[in-house]
């Protein structure tokens, strides 16, 4: 019985093996015969296009060939029947060929060889952090010493942070923004003076980069100040 079930099993494999087998060099004999097709349908469209642009130069040429009298033709409709007729054909013929390469690249898709529009480049994420005061440093550019994972007391602006980028505006308050002098490092302002302003908006964000162990303010917030 043991013998029995074993060679059921093995035969019950074989088959699965071969199921399996006998799908994929289907799919494979699918995709060659589309991007056969396919191939041949691009050829076909380039003969076409080639064949009704000769024949658009060569109606070009009848319109401005000289008569028996020595003047240009000014009826020329009879003589461009002819080409006209033939372009309308190709085009027709041109339309056909490409929605049949249009229905071959679906079924190539569906049968899973991908094309370049299904391809998507990764998404980086993006983090929150903060940074605290701005530090000035080498010629006076201000950076950041490190990024803060929590909204603490020590938090002076917000941040997004992607890969080593990070885009940054003040959340402190505006009477800490206007008697703080590390501010300048990090923002400018616009508007009315610190002295008159009652109220403010983040008109650009600044933009600080990791280098090293800093993060080196490449770009100033912008801050509009208001009455």
């Amino acid at each position: 019985m043991d013998n029995k079930k074993i060679n059921d099993e093995k035969a019950t494999n074989k088959w699965y093996i071969l199921i399996g087998g006998g799908i994929g060099l289907l799919g494979l004999i699918v995709s060659i015969f589309a991007f056969g097709k396919t191939g041949k349908c691009n050829n076909r469209l380039s003969r076409h296009r080639e064949e009704i642009e000769s024949l658009r130069q060569l109606l070009n040429e009848r319109r401005f060939e000289p008569n028996v009298t020595g003047t240009k033709r000014t009826n020329y409709s009879a003589s461009s029947s002819i080409p006209n007729n033939e372009i309308s054909d190709l085009s027709r013929k041109i339309q056909h060929l490409e929605n049949e390469l249009s229905k071959i690249q679906k079924t190539t898709l569906v049968h899973g060889t991908p094309t370049p529009s299904t391809i998507t480049p990764p998404i980086k994420p993006t983090r929150i952090g903060y940074f605290g005061t701005a530090i000035s440093g080498e010629n006076g550019t201000g950076y950041f010493k490190k990024v803060l994972e929590s909204k603490d007391s020590d938090a002076r602006f917000s941040a997004q942070i992607i890969d080593g980028s990070a885009n940054f505006e003040p959340i402190a308050s505006l009477s800490s923004i206007k008697s703080s002098d590390y501010m300048d490092l990090a923002v400018e302002f616009e508007g009315v003076s610190k002295n008159e302003a009652t109220d403010m908006s983040v008109h650009y964000k600044g933009l600080a980069q990791q280098i090293g162990d800093k993060w080196i303010i490449v770009k100033k917030a912008v801050i509009t100040l208001k009455k």
